[in-house]
């Protein structure tokens, strides 16, 4: 479960109230404990369609850092200095070298129902001329990054399972406590077979972005004293 790692939403009673009364959750066997609805003995389990639901009708809002992961909504960390500069760096780097694909900076990436996460950059292949304004999918996916520090373990273990599950080609995990960058390719059985730390001074390549050559520094940052 997801609630293991990191913590879960909590709402407000009258939050609670209005769910039910609105039936955007069942009324009959739900109960709001510390803040999170439970069904039974476990947090009510939320379908994709249920969880865009609660945010079009004003139960979740824009600056409430949530994402969906096992059908759990749950927390994201804080946003911290560090964490906000190499997001800076990494968009600076990607419309560098993705060219005309799609870049989308901390935006929900739909996996499969009930696995929603916001991942903190990907890189999608480009939208034909017309299409909808559904949110990108797994499907569309070629790069997923994410900055870790206090979220390392939940981004090392659940997500990457998910994201290599979902058969995301490329998964870049930055981690700030450590200064090095996780890059993770060939997915296979909810893990993926070739992953490789980096350093200061080190580069691979990155299939996802053309074959460009990614140096470490480029994402990290200058490195700390």
């Amino acid at each position: 479960m997801a609630v293991q790692f990191v913590q879960p939403h909590q709402f407000t009673p009258e939050q609670f109230c209005r769910m039910t009364r609105d039936g955007l959750i069942p009324r009959q066997g739900m109960e709001l404990i510390e803040g999170v609805v439970v069904s039974g003995t476990r947090p009510l389990q939320f379908s994709n369609a249920g969880y865009l639901r609660l945010a079009e009708e004003g139960i979740l809002h824009e600056d409430d850092r949530v994402e969906l992961i096992d059908g759990e909504i749950v927390r994201m960390s804080p946003v911290g200095g560090r964490h906000s500069e190499c997001v800076a760096r990494l968009v600076k780097l990607l419309v560098g070298c993705a060219g005309d694909k799609d870049t989308r900076i901390q935006d929900p990436l739909v996996l499969a129902d009930g696995q929603q996460p916001q991942p903190d950059a990907f890189v999608a292949r480009p939208r034909p001329a017309t299409y909808d304004a559904s949110l990108r999918s797994a499907a569309d996916a070629l790069l997923v990054i994410e900055v870790a520090d206090s979220s390392l373990l939940f981004d090392r273990t659940i997500k990457a399972q998910h994201y290599a599950d979902a058969g995301i080609p490329e998964y870049w995990l930055v981690d700030l406590k450590r200064d090095v960058v996780l890059v993770m390719q060939e997915p296979a059985a909810s893990a993926y077979l070739d992953a490789r730390e980096y350093r200061h001074g080190e580069s691979w390549t990155s299939p996802a972005l053309d074959g460009a050559e990614i140096e470490a520094a480029s994402v990290l940052g200058p490195p700390r004293t």
